[in-house]
């Protein structure tokens, strides 16, 4: 048995083994909605993943996740998308970080080549707001969690 864990952690395949032994458990306290909780806990992480994948060209392996990094991406890109780019500070609020903080971000982000600067305002940088970075993956993640969530909610809407 002590094999199966060894090798199974040499292929990162020991998540799995947890995940199904904690399955496999009764848990202390029901979780109400499980499949749909699930379902966005799953898709919020791989959002997340995959925002933060999108800072890096496609041919460069990304660094550690930065949910901060992603956030603010997503942000500028909200801004972006509404047609009303937002400024540092605001952009400050929206993430609820402080201006230095988000200022010092948003410089990596320009350094990296995701977002530009133009009047004070930001905005995605031209290749990335006409394309869709890894949108096939994109895609994907939404694809899989509305087939669960659908249902649910189609239900809301009676």
């Amino acid at each position: 048995m002590a094999t199966r864990a060894v090798s199974a952690d040499l292929f990162g395949f020991s998540h799995l083994l947890k995940r199904s032994q904690l399955a496999k458990k009764k848990l202390p306290t029901p979780l109400a909605l499980p499949a749909e909780r699930r379902a966005l806990a799953r898709m919020f992480l791989e959002l997340s993943v995959a925002f933060h994948e999108t800072i890096f060209p496609v041919d460069q392996t990304p660094s550690e996740p930065d949910p901060n990094l992603a956030v603010l991406v997503v942000a500028v890109m909200l801004g972006h998308a509404e047609a009303r780019p937002m400024t540092a500070g605001q952009l400050a609020a929206e993430v609820r970080r402080s201006r230095t903080t988000t200022k010092r971000r948003l410089d990596t982000l320009i350094e990296l080549g995701v977002i530009e600067c133009i009047n004070g305002s930001y905005y995605l940088e031209p290749t990335r707001a006409r394309e869709v970075p890894h949108r096939d993956k994109f895609d994907l993640i939404l694809s899989k969690a509305f087939a669960l969530l659908g249902p649910y909610l189609s239900k809301l809407d009676t």
